[in-house]
C-alpha cells in the first residue's frame, strides 16, 4: 500500500470578513481525537496590577490581552460546536473545493476524509490542501461516516478509518495521519451471504448483520388486477427468521458486542416496498414492487439496522437502544434528518435521543437514561457552543415546548412540527415546511417569523413553497439551506440567512451545473447539495443519491467572503 504527500497544492485564503472579535486566523489546536463536544467557554483571568506611570500602558496591554482571549475562546467555541461557524456575515461564496467519490469520516482540525478512486485523502477545508493520500485499492467504502443531519456527528473528529474494499472481500483499517495498521481478508462464507451487511464502525469496528425479511425482492402485480395493489402487497405471507447483529474487531474478528435484532410487529408487507404502481396496460402491463434495502448507519455515536420492520439499534459503545414500537428512519419523527438516516439523533453532548412513540429517552453512552421527556425531543442542527440548558421539541403535534434538564417544562405554545432546530444563547430558531420562527429562550415569545410556504423569498419571482434541509448559525445569523420544487419537478436550492435579532433575511440561490436545480449524477442518480459546519467553516456537500436513497458525498466545497 503506498501513501504520498501532496507538495504541490496551492493553498487558499477563505478568511471572514467577521466581526473583529472573532478571528479565523486563529490556528485550530489539535483537539483530543474522538472527545466529546464540549460547550463551556474558559474562564478568563485577569491582573490588576497598577503601577505608578505605568498605568495607562498597563490597562491598554491588558485589554488587548483580554481582547485576543476572548477572541480565541469565541472562535474555538464555534469550531467545537455542532452546526458552529465562525461568521456568517456578508456575501459567501465557494472559496475552495474538491471532487471526490465519498466522505470517509471527519478527522481533527478542519480534516475530512474523503474517498478519491482507490485511495482514501484527507482534505482540509479551509486551506483547500490535501493532506495525506493514501492507496487502499479496490474501490473502498469506508467509515464511520457521519448522518448528514447529524450536526454533532461533523463536529467529533474521529482517529480511526477503516475502509471495506474489493466488493468485501477485504478491510484496511487507517489511522488520522493515513497511516495503515493492518489488512483483512473477509471470505465470502462469512461474510458475503445472502441477507449480510457488512459495514465500517468506529474504533476501527465492521458492524455484522444478517437478516432474512421473510419476503421477495420483487413482486408483480398485473395491471388487470381489480383489487388495491397495496393490498396485494399486504396480503404477501412473510416467513419471519432472527437476525442476528454485532460489532466485532476489524483486523481481528473478535466480536465487542452483540445487539439483539427486534421483528416486526403486526404490520403489512405493503410498507416494506418501493414502487410506482400504474396499473396500466400502456406502460407494460403490469407494474413491479421491489423490496426496500436496508437503512444501515454507524457513525461514532450510533450503530443502527433497519429493514422491513426489523432493526438493531444501539450506541457505539454496545449499549442496546429500545426504540419504540413502529419508529422507523422517516416515520413518526418530526423533523428532518437527511438521506441515510436514524430515528435515533444525536445530542450536542453525545447523548442520544431516542423516540418512544409520544415521549422520548435522552441515552447516554452506556445506555443509562438520562432523562425521560413527554414530548418528542429535537436534537439541535445548529449550535454556537453556548450552555442551551433546555431541551425542545413537540407535544402531540400540536404544541411547541421547552424542557429543562431535569425533565421539568419551562414553556409551552402553539405551534407545528420541527425540521430543523437551532439553540443560541439568545434564541432559539424552529425551521418547518411553514416556516422559520425566532423565538425567546426564555419564555418561548415569538420574535420574528420568515414564511416559507407560498412566498416569493427572491423577490418579483412566482410564490414557491420553500423546504429547509438543513442549517449552520454563527450566534448573529443563522444560514437555512432551502428547497423549492418547480412546475417540471426539479428541484431549485438556496442559501436563506436570518438575522437572529431583527428577523431580517436574504436568500442567495445555488447554481447547480449551470441552472438552479437538481444536477443529474448519472450512475449515481440525482445529487443535490447539503450544507454542514466543519471546524468553523461552513461548507457545501454534493451528494450523490442512488435509487435506494443511499448517500455519497461527490464534491466538498467551503464557503468564505468574496
Amino acid at each position: 500500500m503506498a501513501r504520498r504527500r501532496d507538495t504541490g497544492t496551492v493553498s487558499f485564503d477563505v478568511s471572514f470578513d467577521a466581526d473583529d472579535t472573532l478571528d479565523p486566523g486563529v490556528p485550530s489546536p489539535r483537539r483530543r481525537t474522538g472527545g466529546r463536544w464540549r460547550a463551556a467557554t474558559p474562564r478568563q483571568r485577569r491582573r490588576a496590577g497598577l503601577i505608578g506611570g505605568g498605568l495607562v500602558v498597563l490597562v491598554v496591554g491588558g485589554l488587548a490581552t483580554t481582547t485576543a482571549v476572548s477572541a480565541h475562546a469565541d472562535a474555538q467555541r464555534l469550531r467545537e460546536a455542532p452546526g458552529g461557524v465562525l461568521s456568517l456575515e456578508g456575501p459567501l461564496v465557494e472559496s475552495v473545493r474538491t471532487d471526490a467519490d465519498d466522505l470517509a469520516a471527519v478527522l481533527d482540525a478542519g480534516v475530512l476524509a474523503l474517498v478519491d478512486g482507490a485511495d482514501v485523502v484527507a482534505w482540509d477545508v479551509a486551506a483547500g490542501e490535501e493532506v495525506w493520500r493514501t492507496e487502499v485499492g479496490g474501490s473502498p467504502r469506508c467509515g464511520p461516516r457521519p448522518q448528514l443531519g447529524g450536526a454533532v456527528d461533523f463536529a467529533t473528529p474521529v482517529d480511526t478509518i477503516t475502509c471495506l474494499q474489493d466488493d468485501g472481500a477485504r478491510v484496511t483499517v487507517l489511522t488520522a495521519d493515513g497511516d495503515v495498521t493492518g489488512t483483512r481478508d473477509l471470505p465470502a462464507d462469512g461474510y458475503g451471504r445472502e441477507h449480510q451487511v457488512v459495514a465500517p464502525a468506529a474504533e476501527g469496528g465492521l458492524l455484522v448483520v444478517e437478516h432474512d425479511p421473510g419476503l421477495p425482492e420483487r413482486v408483480e402485480i398485473p395491471a388487470d388486477d381489480s383489487g388495491d395493489p397495496w393490498l396485494v402487497l399486504d396480503e404477501l405471507e412473510r416467513q419471519v427468521t432472527q437476525g442476528t447483529a454485532h460489532v466485532e474487531d476489524a483486523l481481528t474478528g473478535d466480536v465487542r458486542f452483540e445487539l439483539p435484532v427486534s421483528q416486526p410487529g403486526g404490520r403489512g408487507a405493503g410498507y416494506c416496498y418501493d414502487t410506482y404502481l400504474t396499473n396500466d396496460a400502456s406502460v407494460g402491463g403490469e407494474s413491479e414492487a421491489t423490496l426496500r434495502p436496508a437503512d444501515v448507519v454507524a457513525t461514532p455515536h450510533l450503530v443502527m439496522y433497519e429493514r422491513c420492520g426489523a432493526s438493531a439499534r444501539g450506541t457505539a459503545a454496545g449499549a442496546p437502544l429500545d426504540v419504540g414500537e413502529g419508529i422507523d428512519s422517516y416515520g413518526s419523527i418530526g423533523w428532518f434528518v437527511g438521506p441515510g438516516a436514524s430515528s435515533v439523533q444525536t445530542a450536542t453532548d453525545g447523548e442520544l435521543v431516542v423516540p418512544d412513540g409520544s415521549t422520548t429517552k435522552v441515552v447516554d453512552a452506556s445506555g443509562d437514561v438520562v432523562l425521560r421527556a413527554p414530548a418528542q425531543l429535537a436534537a439541535p442542527s445548529a449550535t454556537d457552543g453556548s450552555p442551551a440548558g433546555l431541551w425542545i421539541g413537540t407535544r402531540d403535534y400540536a404544541y411547541l415546548v421547552a424542557l429543562d434538564e431535569t425533565g421539568e417544562q419551562v414553556w409551552q405554545t402553539d405551534g407545528g412540527d420541527i425540521s430543523l432546530l437551532a439553540q443560541t444563547a439568545d434564541t432559539v430558531v424552529m425551521a418547518n415546511w411553514e416556516r422559520v420562527v425566532g423565538r425567546d429562550p426564555a419564555d418561548g415569545a415569538e420574535r420574528w417569523r420568515v414564511p416559507l410556504m407560498g412566498t416569493d423569498l427572491l423577490g418579483g419571482a412566482v410564490s414557491r413553497d420553500w423546504n429547509p434541509r438543513a442549517m449552520v448559525t454563527d450566534g448573529l445569523r443563522v444560514m437555512v439551506l432551502v428547497e423549492s420544487y418547480s412546475e417540471d419537478g426539479s428541484g431549485s436550492f438556496g442559501l436563506l440567512t436570518v438575522d437572529l435579532a431583527s428577523g431580517d433575511h436574504e436568500i442567495d440561490m445555488l447554481d447547480l451545473d449551470g441552472r438552479d436545480g437538481i444536477a443529474d449524477g448519472g450512475e449515481r442518480g440525482w445529487v443535490l447539495p447539503w450544507l454542514v459546519a466543519v471546524d468553523g467553516h461552513p461548507a457545501l456537500l454534493g451528494i450523490g443519491l442512488d435509487e435506494a436513497y443511499r448517500y455519497s458525498v461527490t464534491s466538498v466545497a467551503t464557503l468564505g467572503s468574496p
